[in-house]
Formats: C-alpha cells, structure tokens, sequence
C-alpha cells in the first residue's frame, strides 16, 4: 500500500512539474478547438448547437456535444465567453482531467503489474509529447481518454458497475463517435458472458445516444436551410 501511495505521487508530482511550462494563459483554441469553443458558445447563449462564425449560423453536425457543453458550462458558470479569462478555466479543467488519466492509468497497470512496472506505465504515458500537446488544446482527446480509461475502471460486477461504465461509454461516443467502440464492447461483454437480459438493457441504453446523435445529424442535414 506503501508502495502505491508512493508512487502515484510521485506520478501525481511530475504531471504538475511537466505541466507548469504550459500553465500560462488560456488553453490553445486554435485549429479544431476554436469551432468548438464556438460551439458551446453557441450552447451558452441558448442559440442552439449552431456555428455562430458562419454565415447564417449553420447548426453543427460534425463534432458531437459534450465538449462544446462542458464549454458552455465553463462560460456560464463565469459570466463571461471571453476566450482568454474562460480559456484559463479551462486549462486548470484539462490539467485536472491529466492527473485524474494518469492516477487512473497507474490503477489500471496495478492490476497486473508490480508498483514499479505501473510506475513506469505511468511515466511512459507522462513522458509522451503528444500527451502534453493535446492536453493543452481545447480538443476532446483528453476528456475522452479520460472516459475511456473510466470505463475500464469498474471490477465488482453489480449495479454501479453498469452506471460508471454505461455513463463513461455515452460520453465517449458523445465526445468522439468512434466511442460507439465501448458501446459495443459493453454490449458483447454481456453477449459472451451469456447474460441475456443484461445484454438487452445494455443494447437498449446504448442506442439512445447514437439514434439521438444520428437522428439530429440526419435532420439538420436534410433540411432546406442545409442543403441550401
């Protein structure tokens, strides 16, 4: 146990070190995370899921919610949809989902590995440039790496196991549509384990997400104002 708490800490402490080069300002809005700051905007001002630096304000289809909403939030929880004051927030939100990834990384590797080899888990995910390089953009690889790393995360089987590891599927997919990956995977666990029942609520719950997602994308994308 010793062990453990020594070295997520010492995981812990040089997350904090690597990241205090890149504490200053806002967090990086250009490339894709503008239109996604855009986007919860947007949310924020109850304007719908639009793209409000386009002309006529088309609504979005391309990058599913969640993000744009946690944007939102940040923006209305400050008052304010000033980049550089929200953009800060978020870089302490972002520095936050880090450590959270990497105590949950470290976990993971406990499970079958010795306290050093997890360590070492850690630190190669740590020391990974791409790590630090997307945890400093308003991107949502690192909520969903984040979510992804949860879902994996639950071992006693029983209802809390199907709430964490149901909600960190919806908000992979609701992050990145290639998160429909964990909902399979959740869905065929069931399937393989023969659990039939369970199998069918989990398909059930998982084709809310994906038909809501899909069936906005379908409505904006057939509408005049679209095609037009």
């Amino acid at each position: 146990m010793k062990d453990d708490l020594r070295s997520l800490a010492a995981l812990l402490i040089l997350a904090v070190v690597l990241w205090i080069p890149v504490m200053r300002g806002p967090i990086d809005l250009r490339w894709d995370a503008g239109l996604y700051y855009i986007l919860g905007t947007s949310l924020a001002e109850g304007q719908g899921y639009r793209i409000l630096s386009e002309p006529g304000d088309p609504q979005a289809v391309q990058y599913p919610p969640l993000l744009p909403l946690l944007v939102a939030g940040h923006q209305r929880v400050l008052g304010t949809n000033d980049p550089v004051v929200v953009g800060k927030w978020l870089r302490v939100t972002f520095e936050l989902m880090l450590l959270a990834a990497v105590a949950v990384t470290y976990v993971l590797a406990r499970r079958w590995l010795s306290p050093w080899q997890a360590f070492t888990v850690g630190l190669i995910y740590l020391l990974s440039r791409y790590t630090y390089f997307l945890a400093s953009l308003c991107f949502a690889e690192m909520p969903f790496t984040l979510v992804s790393l949860l879902f994996f995360l639950p071992r006693r089987p029983g209802w809390k196991k199907e709430i964490g590891a149901g909600a960190c599927a919806i908000a992979a997919y609701l992050l990145r549509t290639i998160g429909i990956a964990l909902l399979v995977a959740w869905v065929a666990e069931s399937l393989i384990q023969r659990q039939w029942k369970r199998a069918t609520l989990r398909a059930a719950v998982a084709l809310v997400p994906v038909l809501l997602w899909q069936g906005y994308v379908n409505r904006v994308t057939a509408s005049d104002a679209y095609q037009h």
